[in-house]
């Protein structure tokens, strides 16, 4: 019964609705981002990013939280914007475990972020909302005369 209450007011997309994506890309073979050998464009790919920074909660550096999530990827914008060798600085930064950034190297991580997740999260974009039905009638909303 909850079931149903929870999704009354929600209706299947059927056209955006799909099975299963076959996936027939031939993986290339390159290798896992590793902080032993950190190329300069890991710093621009969320994915490596990502993979990077489990390496260094793993290492004890920091602990796994989405805010140092957010402020390793800020730190890999900052190195990108100011390092002559950004690679060569986020090593440097993160192997002291400095996560040093500025507001707008923070603002450009968010956005690469919420743009990476926007693009790879498939969830639930079949199932939509259900509109209103619209009342032609104008007394559906009737409106106090002052």
């Amino acid at each position: 019964m909850e079931i149903k209450r929870l999704f009354a007011n929600m209706e299947i997309d059927w056209q955006r609705l799909n099975g299963p994506r076959i996936v027939r890309e031939v993986q290339s073979p390159t290798p896992e981002p590793s902080l032993r050998n950190i190329q300069p464009k890991d710093l621009s790919s969320i994915p490596a990013l990502r993979t990077l920074y489990d390496q260094a909660v793993r290492y004890g550096l920091f602990t796994d939280s989405e805010a140092n999530f957010v402020s390793f990827i800020s730190t890999a914008a900052y190195c990108r914007r100011v390092g002559e060798n950004p690679a060569a600085l986020f090593v440097y930064l993160v192997n002291k475990a400095e996560l040093t950034s500025a507001l707008q190297d923070e603002d450009r991580a968010i956005r690469e972020l919420k743009e990476w997740r926007t693009n790879t999260s498939r969830t639930k974009d079949w199932l939509v909302m259900k509109r209103p039905a619209v009342q032609a009638a104008a007394s559906a909303f009737p409106r106090k005369r002052y």
